[in-house]
């Protein structure tokens, strides 16, 4: 018979001057396997994420090139997010006609999954 219980761990802080380090555990292989299966020239994993949101938004810099987004959608990031992936060459053309735009998502630039309340794999 076992006994189903669980504790809650409080931290309390005399100020606000504080130190939190969040906990991470690693991905699964299959986690890696199906969003992070693209592999760069350098060896890095990553993942290709779309730059659009739903709702409208306004036309933002690409370098020297002002470009709006599709009809009825808006840029997922702030214009200074987007001139750092353009300027890293982390953001490129996927095809320039269409001007449909992506950006690429390492993998090592992640810490892995956040560890939650309860923890399962402690023995």
């Amino acid at each position: 018979m076992y006994l189903i219980s669980h504790d809650n761990v409080l931290v309390y802080s005399k100020s606000g001057d504080y130190i939190f380090n969040p906990q991470f555990s690693a991905y699964d292989k299959d986690y890696l396997d199906k969003y992070y299966g693209n592999i760069d020239s350098d060896g890095r994993r990553y993942q290709l994420q779309g730059m659009y949101g739903k709702g409208s938004g306004p036309a933002l810099y690409f370098g020297e090139r002002l470009i709006s987004p599709p009809k009825g959608l808006h840029w997922r990031w702030a214009q200074e997010r987007l001139q750092k992936l353009s300027t890293t060459g982390s953001s490129y053309f996927l095809a320039a006609a269409m001007e449909c735009r992506v950006s690429k998502d390492y993998l090592d630039d992640k810490q892995g999954v956040p560890v939650r309340t309860i923890w399962d794999d402690v023995l």
